[in-house]
Parts: structure tokens; C-alpha cells; sequence
């Protein structure tokens, strides 16, 4: 059992970053936890918003570090929590908070997760000594496992399920890149759907794929923000994801470090001259997130540019040799039609067991 727990105000993040991703090689954590994530988050929260002050860095130790995540504090009332809340790797500000964190397991040393998520548990719902660091009551936690939710329940702490998002995933071992074997696996109206669109779009031509390099960075994310936003004022009457004011700076900030490391891909689908679409994926252990996309719709509602573009990516990452494809939170048609498997994360409020939180957690509940 780990040794210790402690919550101290955020080191300097040249410090933060040696002692995160020293604990991340030792991890197997997902990318919503690796430094690339957590520090292009950090970087635009303190330098947009200012938000240094209201971040700690929790530590669970057993000798060195075996377990880290970002207790973001927020002093604002919230059902069922109460006053003071904290937030797990966020700033626990909903509209600021809309970069959409998921697998957000705590980022943990192999073999060390079950023990260091339990230490957090009973941390949470101990009683605390004067002059400590003090964890706020509630924690507002997005994005967790099943697994983790039900070690939580086992606790004697205060604890509802705000939301569990069902998320399809394609297991790209299954066909290494061979799009007809991985449409075999798809309802026939999807197949039907996904090959129409790819001859309607390509003929009998090959989708075109380009990854962005950092000399075509720029151009490529104003395209991106170009096809995106345009989309969604149309079907939806706001800018998507860009509606987020902190969207913008941030993803300039993951994506230029993603693309030194590896782990962002900006793939543009192309049938001959004309751009179909542009996916943003995350790339991790064997895992692909698709994160964002924007597409060039078209007046013909038999093309489908969206399932067009996706198919085309997971047989090219099946061909690389990836293990999965996943299509993440949120609603959407083509996630039911193209996803193979599903997986449940959930977004839970925990809280120190008290009569106010027995109450309202009962409460929210029963409301659930």
C-alpha cells in the first residue's frame, strides 16, 4: 500500500514536466495523461487564464512517486458537492473546460493503480490537519474507467454518476488494414453507406492521405477551423468545438507538440485535388483517438464525407499495425455505424461522506 498522499500548491513546470513523464514512462497511462495532454493544458490555462493559484499537484508516494494527477480548485456552488469543489486534471470551470478530457484514470506506475487509486480514496475521506493543504470535499472527476468507478464504489464516500458515455472503438488487430474484412464486421446499411460514399468521393482510386508536417502546420489548422467551423454554424448554428475560447490556443499548443513527438497526426483525406476532410488523432500506445474532424459536406446527401474519411483512417492505421480506433465521447450517427466494440467512461462527483453530501448526493441520485 502506498505510504503517502500529499496535495502541494504546482511546482515550476520545467520541474513538473521531468518528474510527470519520468512517471509516465513507468505508467500505462493513456494519452489524456501523458505530458504532451497535461502540459499543453497547463501551459494555456496559466497563460490565458491565469490559473497557477488554483492548481495542485497531488502526489501518491510509496518511496518515490507512484501516482500524479492536477487538482484543479474552484470556489463556486455546485450540485451536489456543495461551496468548494476540485477537479481532476481540469480547472473546474465547464465552459473553460470544454477541451473535452477522457481516459483520465489517474496516471499511475504499473501494478500501482488499484493501491494508489485507493490512497486518493481514503485521503479524500480523511479528516485533515490544521495548516494542511486541503483537499476540497467534493472532487469532479471526467472521463474515468469502469474499473476505477467501481473501486469508488466500495468506499464509504459520497458518490453519483453525473454521466456514462458509451464509446465505440474499432479493434484494428482484427484486420490489419484490410478495409473490406473491417467492413464485413459493419451492419449491412453501413456498408452499403461507407462504400457508396468512397466511390461517390474516389472512384476507384485509392482515398489520398497526408499527414501535416510543421511546415504546413498553420495553413493546415486555419483549413481545419475553416471546414469546422463552417459545418457547425450550418447544421448547428454555433462554432463547434471553436465556440471554446481557450479551443484555438490550445490545440496550437498540443498539436506543435504532438507532431515533434509522434503523438498528433493532422490527416488530410484527399480525392485528387479536392480536401474531403481533416481528422485529428491522437497516437499512444498502440491506440488512436479520433479527437476532431472537419469535413467538406456536399449537396448530394448519398456522400458522406465523415464515414468516408474515418474508414479510409482505420484502414491505414490498421495497415501501420495499431491495435485501436477509437471514436471517443459524444454523440454521433457514424460512431454507431463505424465502432465494432464499446467501452463506458464515466463523469462521477465524490465527495467526503457528511450529512450535507449524504443528502444531496442522495438526492442527485435518486434524479439520475
Amino acid at each position: 500500500m502506498p505510504d503517502g498522499v500529499d496535495l502541494r500548491p504546482l511546482p515550476p513546470l520545467e520541474n513538473l514536466a521531468r518528474d510527470w513523464q519520468e512517471l509516465e514512462c513507468r505508467s500505462c497511462g493513456s494519452f489524456f495523461t501523458s505530458w504532451t495532454w497535461i502540459g499543453a493544458w497547463l501551459d494555456t490555462v496559466i497563460q490565458e487564464r491565469n490559473a497557477a493559484a488554483n492548481l495542485s499537484l497531488l502526489t501518491v508516494r510509496d518511496g518515490k512517486p507512484v501516482a500524479m494527477a492536477i487538482l484543479g480548485r474552484r470556489n463556486a456552488w455546485t450540485w451536489p458537492i456543495g461551496r468548494e469543489f476540485g477537479a481532476v486534471n481540469q480547472i473546474g470551470d465547464s465552459a473553460l473546460d470544454g477541451i473535452w478530457i477522457e481516459y483520465n484514470d489517474l496516471l499511475a506506475a504499473t501494478g500501482h493503480e488499484k493501491h494508489s487509486l485507493d490512497a486518493l480514496l481514503q485521503y479524500i475521506a480523511a479528516d485533515r490537519t490544521p495548516g494542511a493543504v486541503q483537499i476540497p470535499k467534493g472532487v469532479r472527476w471526467a472521463g474515468l474507467s469502469a474499473a476505477s468507478v467501481e473501486r469508488i464504489r466500495a468506499f464509504d464516500l459520497a458518490f453519483t454518476i453525473r454521466r456514462a458515455s458509451k464509446c465505440r472503438w474499432v479493434n484494428l488487430t482484427q484486420d490489419h488494414g484490410d478495409i473490406d474484412l473491417y467492413l464485413s464486421h459493419l451492419s449491412s446499411n453501413s456498408r452499403q453507406q461507407i462504400r457508396r460514399s468512397l466511390r461517390l468521393l474516389f472512384g476507384d482510386k485509392r482515398p489520398r492521405i497526408e499527414r501535416t508536417v510543421p511546415e504546413t502546420l498553420a495553413s493546415d489548422l486555419q483549413k481545419f477551423k475553416q471546414m469546422h467551423v463552417d459545418a457547425w454554424r450550418k447544421r448547428r448554428g454555433h462554432d463547434g468545438a471553436y465556440a471554446n475560447p481557450l479551443f484555438e490556443t490550445f490545440l496550437h499548443r498540443l498539436i506543435s507538440a504532438g507532431i515533434a513527438n509522434g503523438s498528433v497526426e493532422l490527416l488530410k483525406i484527399n480525392s485528387d485535388s479536392t480536401l474531403v476532410g481533416i481528422l485529428i488523432n491522437f497516437i499512444y500506445r498502440g491506440s488512436v483517438y479520433a479527437y476532431q474532424s472537419a469535413f467538406q459536406y456536399y449537396d448530394d446527401n448519398r456522400i458522406k464525407p465523415g464515414i468516408a474519411s474515418h474508414a479510409a483512417a482505420i484502414a491505414d492505421f490498421g495497415a501501420k499495425g495499431m491495435e485501436a480506433y477509437r471514436f471517443m465521447d459524444g454523440a454521433g450517427r457514424y460512431k454507431e455505424s463505424l465502432g465494432t466494440n464499446q467501452e463506458v467512461l464515466y463523469w462521477v462527483d465524490i465527495a467526503k461522506p457528511t450529512l450535507f453530501t449524504k443528502l444531496t448526493f442522495a438526492i442527485a441520485n435518486c434524479l439520475s
